[in-house]
């Protein structure tokens, strides 16, 4: 029988596609926000830039005693060399800026929080220089937030 032959052959683009579906893992949805252990080198092209970040914020260590008991967590997403950043906060009064800091401890970037009543912070940092980009993306710059009120309501964390 010359049909039954053809029946045992496959498509090659279906086999194609049963590879990309095994290939995801259903646990995938589960990971953290921050979770890169998805990303291999064969899913990656050489060269290519990550656009998301991550940062917890928490007291700068002042002797052996941390400077205050808030948190923070600072989500950020760069479009080209525009830096959007999205704040929540916990345990510590409303800030009244927010201190992008290079691998120096320089600030590059000031932002005066305006006085509100949300819990949420949002705002962007227009045309990031080149070389600060590159820096955020080698994780090598902090943000310091900080309230008015005194130095002890401080918070840092490193952007990663």
């Amino acid at each position: 029988l010359k049909g039954t032959d053809d029946l045992k052959q496959t498509d090659p683009l279906l086999d194609s596609f049963e590879y990309f579906h095994e290939k995801g893992k259903e646990d995938d949805l589960h990971k953290s926000y921050n979770d890169r252990s998805y990303l291999s080198s064969e899913d990656t092209v050489q060269g290519e830039s990550r656009t998301d970040f991550v940062a917890l914020l928490t007291g700068v260590m002042d002797s052996w005693l941390p400077t205050s008991s808030g948190v923070a967590r600072i989500r950020l997403s760069l479009t080209r060399t525009s830096l959007t950043f999205s704040v929540t906060y916990q345990r510590i009064g409303r800030p009244s800026k927010i201190v992008f800091l290079d691998s120096d401890g320089m600030t590059v970037f000031e932002y005066k929080v305006p006085k509100g009543q949300s819990d949420m912070i949002c705002s962007v940092w227009k045309n990031v220089p080149k070389p600060l980009l590159w820096q955020l993306q080698s994780e090598q710059m902090h943000i310091r937030m900080a309230t008015s009120t005194s130095r002890r309501e401080e918070v840092e964390g490193k952007i990663v």
